[in-house]
């Protein structure tokens, strides 16, 4: 019997240790190459304040070639913005745009700089890039041409102009390419989604449009059996909630049912009288919301209540047939509001501005303004919102008339400085 001999196998390798290498985390993370940015409807009033304090800063210089960051104050940007809402209703005014598209473009306005410094875009631009856009979303629209003949005829108005020409073609067609830019970033800052006046309820279809802020208020005042001047009351209100910050935290339904609630504690105070009576369930939203939404607006009357001096500088600029009631001039409440930038009206006549210095036939020296604040020229530019307007106006027309300044003159006034003591 052959013998198996068996062979020893290789030896077995000698065990390597293996070392593992743990990437450590290093302070600088690399950017990624692409961002996608989700839309958001709504923000929370904190959310709000926190962004525009992150968007808002200056650029100071230290020394040579060097700069350092500088948060603006909340004054400066309250400033700034009553600037730009102003503009953008003159222009619109001028357009002869209704009220939701000056609305939505006072809206997109206020939206862009959440996302982008205020310091970086001139307002002016922002505004038109702004109203261009709003024009398309509800359907008025206007070429971008003629919305920069608008706003270069708002600005020779605001400069002492007549507001009569076209401006330069040439720098027109310069300017152009900006402005669609501007548009671009919009857009972007909407996350190209145009469905901005959306529901607070989960269940509805993001894609179903929402009623914008004066359909919702005729709907609920007509709901709640209003008399038309309570409505009008609410509707003017409305108006000047674009000039706040609410419309990026309350659905448009909420807005109108914190004006309604604004307008009856404002009538009830004033009259005397209930004029409506909210019962159990009559809205959606919670009190604090109207509460909230009650105080915006008036913070942004008693911010831009013209003081005794801007007014009697109004009354000795103004002829004296336009303090007659019924008259085909404008009162002076005219002179800084910027509802008197109208298509229909003519500007040769002094009005808009033109009463205070603004308007055709001079500059800011040339009716006195010297003794004005830096506030008081300012306003100028805000302009005074409707609700105030048409209180002052009411108010000079009834002195005009004899009447001493009382009944519905003093309405307005009146409520501001009830609710500014409480």
């Amino acid at each position: 019997m052959a013998a198996t001999l068996s062979h020893p196998g290789p030896p077995a390798p000698a065990s390597v240790p293996v070392t593992v290498t743990v990437p450590v985390p290093t302070s600088t993370a690399v950017a990624p190459l692409c961002q996608t940015h989700r839309f958001r409807p709504y923000y929370a009033p904190s959310e709000v304040l926190q962004l525009i304090q992150l968007q808002a800063y200056l650029r100071v210089p230290v020394g040579e070639g060097s700069w350092e960051r500088k948060e603006m104050s909340l004054v400066r940007i309250q400033q700034m913005r009553q600037v730009a809402m102003g503009f953008i209703e003159r222009v619109g005014m001028r357009l002869g745009f209704p009220r939701r598209t000056i609305a939505t473009a006072q809206l997109c306005w206020h939206r862009f700089h959440l996302h982008h410094p205020l310091k970086d875009f001139a307002y002016q631009d922002v505004s038109l890039a702004a109203l261009l856009v709003a024009s398309k979303l509800h359907d008025t629209l206007k070429k971008l041409r003629e919305i920069q003949i608008a706003g270069s005829q708002v600005n020779q108005i605001v400069q002492g102009g007549n507001g009569l020409g076209e401006g330069d073609p040439q720098a027109l067609e310069a300017h152009r390419p900006r402005l669609i830019a501007i548009e671009r970033l919009l857009l972007q800052s909407l996350s190209f989604n145009f469905n901005l006046h959306r529901s607070l309820d989960p269940t509805i279809t993001e894609n179903l449009p929402q009623t914008d802020l004066f359909t919702a208020i005729v709907r609920l005042c007509l709901s709640l059996g209003t008399d038309k001047r309570f409505a009008k009351l609410v509707f003017v209100l409305g108006v000047d909630l674009g000039r706040t910050m609410v419309g990026l935290s309350w659905p448009a339904l909420v807005c109108a049912e914190g004006l309604v609630w604004l307008a009856k504690a404002l009538w009830e105070v004033e009259k005397g009288e209930e004029v409506v009576v909210l019962g159990e369930g009559w809205a959606m939203g919670q009190v604090e919301d109207h509460t909230e939404i009650a105080q915006s607006l008036i913070q942004v009357f008693l911010y831009l209540l013209p003081s005794p001096n801007l007014i009697a500088t109004t009354l000795q600029s103004t002829p004296s047939s336009s303090l007659i009631p019924n008259s085909t001039t404008h009162s002076p409440a005219s002179s800084f509001s910027p509802s008197s930038f109208s298509p229909i009206e003519n500007t040769r006549a002094g009005l808009g501005l033109g009463s205070m210095g603004l308007g055709a036939g001079g500059g800011l020296g040339s009716m006195g303004m010297g003794g004005l604040s830096e506030k008081d020229k300012a306003l100028q530019l805000m302009g005074l919102p409707m609700t105030l307007a048409l209180g002052l106006s009411t108010r000079n027309e009834r002195v005009a008339g004899g009447g001493g300044g009382g009944g519905e003159g003093e309405e307005v006034w009146g409520r501001l400085r009830r609710r500014r003591r409480e």
